[in-house]
């Protein structure tokens, strides 16, 4: 945790990101690493060149730090941070392979977000992750975590699958969280109550999209420009607002 006290121990620092700057600065970031990253605790668990490689490393740690820069004018764009966190992915490459593997509870729940082909391998690609962001998504449309007990019951690999099921049936309204149907203000009437319809059908497109066949999967830049497409259709709405007796139309 970002306040432990092996952090506001260290030189008198408040916060871990005092800690991670200072160390960064001096070269010595990487004796804070998490042993587990790079040891084998678990004699069921055995990874070929486990822990991330140095260039990898550097990419990360150069990215986190500016991401903890004292203004946010000398802070990165969020675009910037996922295509340098992309970076360090790529640099990373192929080199933790698991060969054998055996699940704790948590690592159970965890495997929802897992994409088939690494359930199958075992190797971690772009592609897994982009399985695992399109899982997240349908997390947030539906309002519940994607190994909720009423999706484990109806299918042991969690959300994903039934996600997918109730898109291509045309039903996927049928898991819409009900809070985001709901609108926010009694004293509002909005021509688009709840959610925008083209907003709802831009962002389940590339939702789904994740969850397709690896090699069909979008890319993090094509996902991040539908999103922001998404939240465009969402942020135009009329919106006709009674106060004190008074309606009054807006644009938003």
């Amino acid at each position: 945790m970002a306040h432990d006290s092996i952090y506001t121990d260290e030189n008198n620092a408040k916060e871990l990101a005092l800690v991670a700057r200072h160390r960064f600065n001096e070269g010595t970031l990487k004796e804070l690493i998490d042993p587990r990253i790079i040891e084998e605790d678990d004699e069921h668990l055995v990874t070929l060149n486990r822990g991330p490689n140095q260039k990898s490393f550097d990419a990360f740690s150069t990215i986190a730090c500016q991401c903890l820069a004292e203004t946010q004018a000398k802070r990165p764009r969020i675009e910037t941070i996922i295509k340098e966190l992309q970076n360090a992915l790529n640099l990373q490459g192929e080199t933790m392979i698991l060969t054998r593997f055996r699940l704790t509870n948590e690592e159970a729940s965890a495997k929802v977000y897992w994409s088939p082909e690494f359930q199958e391998t075992r190797i971690m690609k772009t592609e897994s992750d982009i399985y695992s962001l399109g899982v997240i998504l349908f997390e947030i449309f539906c309002g519940k975590l994607a190994y909720d007990h009423s999706y484990i019951a109806d299918n042991e690999k969690g959300l994903a699958p039934i996600a997918r099921g109730y898109f291509n049936d045309g039903s996927i309204r049928n898991l819409i969280d009900p809070k985001l149907k709901e609108a926010s203000d009694d004293d509002i009437f909005t021509s688009n109550k709840g959610i925008n319809q083209d907003s709802l059908d831009a962002f389940l497109k590339i939702a789904y999209q994740c969850l397709g066949e690896a090699k069909a999967r979008p890319t993090t830049e094509i996902i991040i420009k539908e999103l922001e497409t998404a939240l465009n259709f969402q942020k135009f709405v009329t919106t006709i607002s009674a106060k004190n007796g008074i309606l009054r139309l807006s644009f938003h």
